[in-house]
């Protein structure tokens, strides 16, 4: 079986393939290590950096995880992830659904 697996908070609306997935429960991410970086005019400033993926699953045959575009970045060998791209905005900037997914490989249709 062909699947998609939401590891985002938010359901992922797919406009042109008239699929919403629900998010799963479980969230994908980056851990970061935060560094103060002095302040401006009284705003504390910090540098941020980001390390290994939580919760991910191994990759599962048939199976493709909807991840945010920073943890799909951080593993970039794992053809089975998949991130939202070109986004669609209702009048008030809000997104209301993307029109692909972008992932680290090509690969055939399916």
């Amino acid at each position: 079986m062909q699947t998609f697996l939401n590891l985002t908070p938010h359901p992922i609306v797919l406009v042109g393939a008239a699929l919403t997935v629900p998010p799963s429960g479980v969230v994908a991410r980056c851990t970061q290590v935060s560094v103060p970086a002095g302040e401006h005019l009284g705003v504390p400033l910090s540098c941020v950096t980001f390390g290994a993926v939580e919760g991910l699953p191994e990759p599962a045959p048939g199976v493709l995880l909807i991840v945010s575009a920073l943890v799909r970045n951080a593993l970039p060998a794992r053809l089975d992830l998949a991130s939202p791209g070109e986004l669609l905005r209702d009048e008030s900037g809000n997104v209301t659904g993307c029109k692909a997914l972008i992932v680290n490989g090509v690969r055939g249709a399916s």
